[in-house]
């Protein structure tokens, strides 16, 4: 029961920042909420957190909801964030530089991930190869670019002191992980 409620309480922080941050382009803070999620929560409830905080952000976006096939993607992409960063979590748990800039990789591979599914969901739906695949490919290369530096940036500074803070929060919480 109280997985349930801490997953529910991720994911509705994970619409929150979505909405928070969605009207400044490709910046976007659902990538880290999700991926601390899963860094305190554990895989499985990271994975949810993803699933569950993506579809709901997704499918009441006040610019309409995404097709089905664009929303899966959208949700495979997050869920991936969330059970990975649940999987390295226990192995880059200090505060040091290196771990800060491996978590800084962490969101530009999750911005890459992210962007590739879901611009993959339209044009393979719709059959599309060769160029007109490889000039969704390009005009999408400035949108990942700034994405991935965003993220890069985030998760470098952010993420671990978050994390920590989150735990040292929580260890006394109903909100707490299963770490």
């Amino acid at each position: 029961m109280l997985t349930a409620v801490r997953v529910g309480l991720w994911s509705a922080a994970v619409v929150a920042v979505g909405y928070l941050l969605s009207l400044i382009p490709n910046v976007e803070g659902v990538t880290i909420t999700v991926a601390l999620a899963g860094a305190t929560l554990g895989t499985r409830a990271g994975i949810a957190v993803g699933i569950i905080g993506e579809a709901l952000y997704s499918l009441f976006n006040p610019w309409g909801p995404p097709g089905f096939f664009l929303l899966l993607a959208q949700c495979v992409g997050m869920a991936t964030a969330g059970g990975l960063a649940g999987v390295l979590s226990p192995f880059l748990s200090s505060n040091r530089l290196p771990v800060r800039l491996t978590w800084g990789a962490f969101g530009i591979v999750m911005s890459l991930w992210f962007d590739l599914v879901t611009t993959l969901s339209f044009p393979l739906l719709a059959g599309m190869t060769g160029v007109s695949l490889t000039t969704i490919f390009l005009a999408q290369i400035p949108f990942t670019a700034v994405k991935m530096i965003v993220n890069a940036a985030l998760f470098a500074t952010a993420f671990v002191p978050f994390r920590n803070r989150l735990r040292l929060v929580l260890s006394s919480s109903i909100l707490r992980g299963n770490r």
